[in-house]
């Protein structure tokens, strides 16, 4: 049986320092505008997504440039497929699925024939939420 120091993978491979230095090289792979996904940049920074994501969690203080990368793979994408260079659809459903876009929802309220309001609740804070939610409540009782 191995002792705990010689069977964890991550024992010493990433220390503080290592893990800045991958950061660093991460950032530096998600400016590759041929990098639309964040592990594609991983692949090119020398190591996989799951070990980014166990750096963020190890050092949370990284996260930030885990961030950066993130959002330069977002941007990467968004023009890569603005210009045609990737399928339209393969470039929705990255940017839905590892970016957190969605569809814009609307509701329309309707009195007869002409809309009442338009109500786009991805604009409202989460106060005002609080505040349409209670009041429909209030109205139930």
């Amino acid at each position: 049986m191995k002792d705990i120091k010689g069977g964890n993978q991550y024992y010493e491979k990433w220390p503080e320092e290592a893990c800045r230095e991958a950061y660093d090289k991460l950032v530096k792979a998600s400016e590759n505008p041929d990098n639309d996904f964040i592990g594609e940049a991983c692949r090119e920074a020398g190591f996989n997504l799951f070990t980014a994501k166990y750096i963020y969690n190890k050092f949370p203080h990284l996260k930030s440039l885990y961030s950066e990368a993130k959002s330069n793979c977002e941007i990467n994408c968004f023009a890569n497929t603005k210009k045609g260079n990737i399928n339209t659809a393969a470039g929705i459903i990255n940017l839905k699925s590892n970016h957190g876009w969605r569809d814009r929802q609307e509701n329309v309220i309707t009195g007869g024939d002409k809309p009442v309001s338009v109500v786009d609740y991805s604009k409202l804070s989460d106060e005002a939420l609080k505040e349409i939610i209670n009041a429909s409540a209030d109205t139930k009782d």
